[in-house]
């Protein structure tokens, strides 16, 4: 990402800068036809074709050159958005003006003809029109104005530049029709392509943000969101949540005695299991961190029944592992063991991170609270402890254990804790 971008932003960049790079071989093959055309007439002498109109084709296919070079140079280098959005609207400049160049030098031996008049405005939009198309792929609805406004202005400048007495242009002649349809056409072409440019635009901004939501919200509620339905607030905010945490037991010796790859796949497996657990409870992931997960209940949407989820969700849990350790056991693999516990209370929650890398998560002591009950699982030995709070939350009925109060690191009060089996 680039300094002073947001994510959205350098997206943005890196998306245009893409689409340059495309226009700029459709830039090249329709120039490359045009220095084709120019090698063939300038080693026929027959055609008698003047040498300035020759040296044209020589100028254009310069101009080409130096646009095309610029996006594929840039491309390869740190460029900023001002550089960008300079060399964005220099090489569209020196496109329409490259065609206006073209058209006007094409026209200008049969200027004195009749049919000349009425050829040109059709020659200027079939080869202004593929460049301008090809706009849409720049995802800037600014840049397809701009388009539209070179290339009717380049029309304009070398009509009158043909025809100085106007007696061609709207109002004196019978080829006003086709200098009135051209206009037209780039009118609707350039609102066509604008149209286009806004709404790949939106599109990549929506597929980014659905990637951002899928991380940590169920499918589900990402499509609510998507849709309008619900509204997430990713800015700072305080609300009444439930943390889950979870670990596994053993996890560094069992690192320590097998290869990366396979801690890797195992895992990856294990935690596919675990947060299709807590998406199916409507639960949020906030964080994976080393064999640890951590899962909010009620932000950033509230179902009403947090607390009750989050129970739901480490009962689940635990016979989610049962499952897989069946799969393991098959394997001849060691069976795992894991801790969850639970708490609820306030928390400040919101994107959090620098610049180049922003986390939605939880933060406060709530959170140290529940990671804490979770690491005495291990004294207590069982796999899941709940905090008083939460029990005084739940709404559903779930059999609890009292295993009396406990004062965790870091907090001077007593906390009521219990196990929990189901119903």
């Amino acid at each position: 990402m680039k300094s002073g971008l947001s994510a959205a932003d350098d997206l943005l960049l890196q998306e245009g800068l893409r689409g340059e790079r495309i226009i700029s071989l459709i830039r090249a093959a329709i120039w490359s036809l045009v220095l084709i055309e120019g090698l063939v007439v300038s080693f026929m002498p027959v055609l008698n074709v003047p040498r300035s109109q020759i040296h044209y084709y020589w100028m254009i296919w310069g101009f080409s050159i130096f646009g095309a070079l610029d996006v594929f140079l840039l491309g390869h280098r740190q460029i900023n958005r001002l550089s960008f959005q300079l060399l964005r609207y220099g090489v569209i400049t020196l496109d329409f003006a490259s065609i206006g160049l073209l058209v006007y030098y094409s026209m200008l031996p049969y200027i004195d003809k009749d049919y000349a008049a009425g050829s040109t405005p059709l020659f200027f939009l079939a080869a202004a029109s593929v460049l301008l198309a090809a706009g849409a792929l720049r995802y800037s609805w600014r840049a397809a104005v701009y388009s539209g406004v070179c290339a009717i202005t380049s029309y304009i400048v070398i009509f009158y530049q043909l025809w100085p007495d106007r007696r061609y242009f709207f109002f004196n002649n019978d080829y006003n029709w086709a200098n009135a349809a051209l206009l037209w056409a780039l009118i609707v072409l350039t609102g066509l392509v604008t149209y286009l440019s806004a709404a790949f635009r939106s599109l990549i901004l929506k597929t980014r943000r659905q990637d951002e939501l899928q991380r940590f919200l169920p499918d589900m509620v990402v499509k609510q969101v998507l849709r309008g339905e619900r509204h997430v607030q990713m800015a700072g905010e305080r609300k009444r949540v439930t943390i889950l945490f979870s670990d596994i037991r053993g996890f560094s010796s069992m690192a320590e005695n097998s290869r990366p790859e396979e801690v890797i796949e195992f895992l990856n497996s294990y935690f596919s299991d675990m947060v299709e657990v807590v998406f199916g409870c409507r639960g949020s992931l906030d964080k994976i961190v080393g064999d640890g997960l951590m899962a909010v209940f009620g932000a950033p949407i509230s179902t009403g029944a947090d607390a009750d989820d989050a129970v739901r969700c480490a009962l689940n849990m635990l016979e989610r592992l049962e499952e897989f350790n069946r799969r393991r056991q098959a394997q001849s693999l060691p069976p795992v063991r894991i801790g969850i516990g639970v708490h609820s209370g306030e928390v400040v929650i919101g994107n959090v991170g620098a610049e180049r890398r922003m986390d939605f998560t939880a933060i406060g002591d709530t959170v140290n609270l529940a990671s804490r009950l979770e690491a005495l699982t291990k004294e207590y030995n069982t796999p899941l402890l709940v905090s008083g709070e939460t029990k005084r939350s739940l709404r559903g009925d779930f059999s609890l254990v009292s295993l009396g109060d406990v004062t965790v690191r870091g907090r001077s009060a007593p906390t009521e804790i219990f196990s929990l089996q189901a119903a």
